[in-house]
Formats: C-alpha cells, structure tokens, sequence
C-alpha cells in the first residue's frame, strides 16, 4: 500500500503541448478538459526558452530556515547533517495564493518524440535538471525509444498517439502529475511539521480524510496555513474558506491556558467540552490575542478518529476579514477566461 502524502501548497499549472504537427496539436488541445490551462508549441526552441523561466520554485527554498542563517549556530558544523533545515516558515506558505502568475507554471510537459531539429528525447534531455514531469506522445516506430527513455528516468511516462483512450489517459496523467510534483516539493516540510506533536500530517488517516475534503468541497488550491494542518481554500471562483484541525493535546493546552488566565466560563467550557476550536492563524495572532476575546476565534468542532491521534475539525465558510486579503487574489475560473 502506497504512503499518503499531502502538499504543503496545491494549485492547477499550465501544461505545455509541443508538437510540430499543428493539425494534431490542435486537435489534442480541443479534446482536453477545459478545465486544464494549456500553452502550445510548434517550435522547441521556442518552447524549451518558455519552459526555463515557469518553472516551479523548491518550497524548501521559500519556506525553509537554514541552519546557516541561525546566528545562534555560528559554531555548529552543518556539513554533517543530513538535511541543513531547522525551521519551517509556515506562516507565509499561504502566501503564495496572492501571487497573480502562479497558474502559469509549468510542471507537466506533453512532447512529442518525432519533431525536426530537436525531437522530444533531445528536448527532455536538455531540461532534465529542472522539475518538469515529461509525457511522450510517439508513433508505432518509436514506441521502444520511448519505453527506453522511461526506463532510463529521462522521461515520466508515454502514450501512443493511436491509442484510443489517449485524451482520458493524458487528462489523467496531467492531474496526477501536478498533485505529485507539489507533494514531492512538499515532502521536506511536511516531514519537518510531521516531527511535531502538535500536528497530524504524518497521520495516514487524517490525510486521507484531508483530500477526501478537498475533493468533496471542489477545492481547486490550498494552502497550510499553520503547523497543526489547517488548510486555506479556494474554489474555481475564489471562495474562500478554511479547514481548521486541532489534536486532544492542543486542545488540552488551551483549555488549560483559559483556566490558569480566568477566561470567560462560556470559552472554558466550549474548549473543555471539545463543542468548538480555538484558530488564530498568525504569529500576529497568537501573541496578541488574549484569552478574553478567544470567543471571536471559536468555532463548532466535529471530533476525527485518527490513527495516531483524536482531532477536532471546523469548516469555516465565512472567513473574518482579518488577514486573508480575497480582493487580491485572481481566482482560477478568471484566470482561465482570459487566458
């Protein structure tokens, strides 16, 4: 059995069509979902310049303190430890959903193998140190060049153009592709929170019940929002909402911090009584907020069953208007339409 995995981050990219014959590249792009932003190339030239500047940036480089940017370490010998990364940034992973070209990266690459002056082997290989997933399109002759290139890494899968479930095939591999490539960039993050008792990301049943949620709730990007695996999401059309999710012990602890700092007895007993969830989402939050005024941060909890851990979960629809800035966010319905 695989082991689940989730992304710190997810949002639809750009898939990138090259193929010299524009009558099949056309015909392919009118089959594929609506759904998937596309860019096409008849030139690989053209298309490898394209490629290199949309390129999906590691997270661990955005969202990753080293152990070399830690004042306090001047004397530790990090050369030695298997990964230089101390901290996770994980206040400003949401971030990434104000930024306007994020729908135009590019993760999945559909080349075709017979193209003249550069074919599709020649193309992948000139990119392969950068993180594009390569699907080949071939003929019948060139089906056991493409077998041999995917047993050789340089490309991630293959489809023969005659195929006659290659448009269902292709959508597949698309979706699957993008949602990899972000759990595989995610992987060093979630590993980072997962060593945490305050999080449930390592818990296998916690994550599936998390993209079971996405998908039932039509979530086409997210985004962590802080280490106990709350998420922000949004729909095609940009509506927002979050998904709050806290473990007995947190829960515990803030019950025990209402008490010791005489909260309210209507915020100790919802907190005690595990009727709602306490969700400040910011560092800002967290120390500025007092006990007195959690019952503007409450909201109704229904209890999960984990594998490792209990956890309590709210689906907040209607976000406070406090740090999440929707008038700059495009949604990906409008990036689409004018596209």
């Amino acid at each position: 059995m695989l082991k689940l995995s989730i992304a710190c981050c997810y949002y639809p990219t750009t898939v990138v069509f090259i193929d010299d014959n524009k009558a099949f590249l056309e015909n392919v792009l009118l089959g594929v979902d609506e759904n998937i932003s596309t860019c096409s190339f008849t030139e690989p030239t053209k298309a490898v310049e394209y490629l290199k500047k949309h390129t999906l940036v590691s997270f661990a480089e955005k969202h990753l303190r080293s152990l070399k940017d830690d004042e306090n370490l001047e004397e530790f010998n990090y050369d030695n430890v298997e990964h230089g990364y101390i901290d996770v940034d994980v206040f400003n992973i949401h971030k990434e959903i104000y930024n306007k070209n994020r729908f135009n990266t590019v993760i999945v690459v559909v080349v075709d193998y017979t193209m003249p002056g550069m074919n599709g082997l020649d193309l992948c290989t000139v990119l392969k140190e950068l993180p594009f997933k390569f699907v080949l399109i071939t003929g019948d002759a060139t089906l056991s060049n493409a077998i041999e290139a995917f047993n050789a890494g340089l490309i991630h899968q293959f489809i023969p153009k005659n195929d006659c479930e290659f448009i269902p095939k292709l959508q597949s591999i698309i979706y699957d592709m993008q949602k990899k490539q972000f759990e595989e960039y995610s992987d060093i993050i979630i590993k980072s929170l997962s060593t945490s008792l305050s999080t449930g990301l390592g818990d296998p049943l916690l994550l599936k019940f998390l993209k079971d949620f996405f998908k039932e709730n039509n979530t086409t990007e997210y985004y962590l929002l802080n280490e106990s695996g709350c998420f922000l999401m949004a729909d095609p059309n940009g509506i927002l909402s979050c998904i709050v999710i806290k473990n007995e012990e947190e829960m515990a602890k803030y019950t025990s911090v209402a008490m010791d700092n005489y909260g309210k007895e209507k915020i100790i007993d919802e907190l005690q009584s595990r009727k709602k969830v306490l969700f400040l989402h910011t560092e800002e939050e967290h120390a500025n907020v007092t006990v007195d005024d959690w019952e503007n941060y409450l909201y109704p909890a229904t209890k999960l069953i984990g594998k490792n851990n209990t956890y309590y979960y709210s689906h907040i629809k209607e976000l406070p208007n406090r740090n999440i800035f929707a008038n700059k966010i495009i949604p990906y319905n409008e990036f689409l339409a004018v596209k």
